[in-house]
């Protein structure tokens, strides 16, 4: 009757809450296999049930970049929201295809915005040297050896700074940091360097296995 099969409504629907979850961790797995095509396949269903979702662009965009379709990363990668958390890292990557897409002055155009005030808050290293490796390949070499030194001076005592605490820390210490980081009780490692983990599903699944 209608009242026995209410239950089982109920949980098919919150079940398929669940369904574009599932489909987004099987597309990362067939990227780490360089299935690109399973991987778009799958995002493309996870969209479907739910088309806001940011981890399905940004599988996406990276499939597509796995693939060297430079052209259909960088559509995807646009479509992360500024708003979203993740929208800084889909930033960086969006420059890398342009880069590979060997548009050396939509590299830099992109990369222009780590140069603002709330994008120097955040750990992006690799952004200023590829920067750099733009302007070479524009043949603009007295600037990307500024931006060189630049790198230098801005990564150097960052990078002292973390070699002196890693060597006071083991794996399981240094897991620990991360955690009181997160809980907002200090840590020993560089904030700058650890902030992209507020944003990493992977160290809160970690942290809620050994909780």
């Amino acid at each position: 009757g209608k009242g026995g099969s209410e239950p089982h409504f109920a949980k098919a629907k919150q079940l398929a809450k669940f369904a574009p979850m599932a489909l987004n961790v099987e597309a990362v797995s067939a990227q780490a296999q360089a299935n690109w095509t399973g991987s778009v396949g799958l995002s493309r269903r996870a969209l479907i049930g739910n088309a806001e979702s940011v981890n399905a662009y940004l599988n996406l965009a990276r499939a597509y970049y796995g693939a060297r379709n430079w052209g259909q990363a960088i559509y995807h990668y646009k479509q992360v929201p500024r708003s979203s958390e993740y929208w800084a890292q889909a930033h960086f990557e969006e420059a890398w295809a342009h880069f590979m897409g060997a548009d050396m002055a939509g590299t830099l155009g992109l990369l222009q915005s780590h140069k603002s005030p709330f994008m120097e808050e955040l750990y992006f290293p690799e952004a200023d040297m590829l920067r750099a490796q733009s302007l070479f390949y524009m043949c603009k070499f007295g600037t990307a050896v500024e931006e060189m030194d630049f790198f230098e001076k801005r990564y150097q005592p960052i990078q002292e700074n973390l070699d002196a605490s890693l060597a006071e820390l083991d794996a399981a210490a240094a897991f620990v940091d991360v955690g009181n980081y997160l809980d907002g009780s200090g840590s020993k490692l560089p904030g700058i360097v650890l902030r992209k983990y507020r944003t990493e599903d992977r160290i809160a699944e970690a942290r809620s296995a050994v909780a």
